[in-house]
């Protein structure tokens, strides 16, 4: 490696030193020889008008407006392009080995990489979906070779908070991709000890967050559902988190957490969860055209000592979220039914579906997903005993192209109807059945559907160890 960089460095010195001349050339030009001799020549087409009377060119009939303008200095620009060319080569053949070891970006000057670090599209680990290494990579060689002054440093921070507080504040569409980028930056400042208590503090009020999904597109007459997840490092905080919608108005929150507690924002409590990555309900049934927008609230304890009592302070932040989302249309125009015998066939099958406790369980639903080519399976399950419905529960999966299902788990809660007769809790229930009906409206709940199964299929079912009295 050493045999090699110190090659690379003698190609680039020789480059430099070969910028060199043809700069030298553009600066001159023939300066050094008009020195001793001036001539009067065209400054269009420099053809030698010495012996020409007048302050027009004969030869492309060029009239100077001044008698001084035909004794300019040639400069040739060309050569100065030349020596700009070679000399950006030397610059990047001293970045050789770098950018081998630590991608591309090893090659952006410090001020150019500054500007462009917070919107690089990376992942959790600090990955780039090119090159070798990392952003955590090239911080640390930056910070260990000295090269970023004191003012890039305090604009990285600025420019990395910005760009990380600015994803919070709307939802995403699936397929988008949340740039880490922002927070691998200042994880990585904090590491090195380049933070100041001022930027964590202002970091820990602008970046403790989640991201809200949702469709790009509902129906006229559906509920707006958002899945809410935790960004990287923050599922588990010690935060209170309220989210209310601002336009339509409402004053009963949305969702909080924890749901079964008042916190005081004064005093966050330990270990306060935000809630989990399932589906939160964002907006009843909205008109055409309506717009929705949101106001998130969120109180954690900040790890910062103050200097006099050694002990935590409470922050808060609060955003405004625009949702992305539109509201127009039906069902019809967003969804396309498909049919297909085969999976109903599959879903025929003989213990394909348990009744344990309060869950319905779907024991191999991988092979019958393979028969919707994409399609989500979103349906609505009825347990008949006889023609009486006594419980019910609704769900989607789809499959992701592999033997795996989304969403992960394989059983559902069930809710029993109102009134209806209890299974005895000592026995297993025979000759029970459960209807399976095709459900657009779930299959709404996941984003990137635009195709769902319609049917309706009844199958046997045993009841396993029911729960009610």
């Amino acid at each position: 490696m050493a045999d090699a960089e110190a090659i690379w460095n003698a190609v680039g010195w020789s480059l430099a030193a070969l910028a060199a001349l043809p700069l030298l050339l553009a600066l001159l030009g023939d300066s050094v020889r008009r020195r001793f001799r001036r001539m009067r020549r065209c400054p269009k087409c420099w053809y030698d008008l010495s012996h020409t009377p007048g302050m027009t060119c004969s030869e492309c009939g060029y009239t100077a407006k001044r008698e001084r303008h035909l004794f300019k200095t040639r400069r040739r620009k060309r050569w100065v392009l030349a020596a700009l060319l070679v000399w950006i080569g030397s610059y990047f053949a001293f970045r050789v080995p770098a950018m081998q070891q630590r991608g591309w970006v090893a090659a952006v000057p410090t001020t150019a990489f500054v500007l462009i670090a917070p919107r690089l599209q990376t992942d959790s680990d600090g990955n780039y979906s090119w090159g070798s290494g990392t952003l955590t990579d090239e911080l640390l060689a930056r910070h260990a070779a000295g090269r970023s002054a004191e003012w890039q440093r305090r604009l990285l921070i600025r420019l990395a908070i910005d760009a990380g507080e600015s994803q919070f504040r709307r939802t995403r569409t699936p397929g988008e991709d949340w740039n880490f980028a922002p927070f691998i930056i200042l994880e990585t400042l904090a590491q090195i000890g380049r933070l100041t208590e001022s930027d964590s503090r202002r970091m820990s009020h602008a970046l403790y967050g989640y991201r809200i999904t949702t469709r790009p597109r509902w129906p006229v007459g559906a509920t707006i559902m958002a899945r809410v997840e935790p960004v990287k490092g923050y599922s588990y905080s010690r935060v209170f988190l309220r989210l209310s919608p601002l336009d339509p108005p409402g004053g009963v929150p949305i969702h909080q957490s924890p749901p079964s507690q008042t916190s005081d924002p004064s005093q966050p409590e330990r270990n306060m969860w935000y809630w989990s990555d399932g589906l939160v309900a964002l907006a009843p049934p909205l008109p055409a055209g309506a717009r929705l927008r949101l106001r998130t609230e969120g109180w954690r304890v900040l790890e910062l000592p103050r200097a006099a009592e050694g002990e935590a302070e409470p922050g808060a932040w609060k955003h405004d979220v625009s949702v992305r989302t539109e509201v127009r249309g039906a069902i019809d125009d967003l969804l396309t039914p498909v049919e297909s015998p085969e999976f109903e066939r599959a879903l025929r099958s003989p213990g394909n579906f348990q009744l344990l406790g309060d869950r319905l369980w779907m024991i191999s639903l991988h092979q019958p997903l393979t028969h919707l080519d994409g399609a989500t399976f979103a349906a609505h399950f009825e347990v008949l005993d006889g023609e009486r419905v006594i419980a019910t529960a609704g769900a989607w999966w789809g499959s992701t192209g592999s033997r795996s299902m989304n969403p992960k788990g394989h059983d559902v809660q069930l809710t029993p109807v109102a009134d209806s007769p209890k299974p005895p809790i000592d026995r297993q229930v025979e000759g029970l059945r459960l209807r399976i009906r095709s459900d657009p409206e779930i299959a709404l709940r996941r984003f990137d559907c635009d195709r769902y199964w319609s049917g309706e299929v009844v199958v046997p079912v045993t009841w396993l160890a029911p729960p009610w009295e």
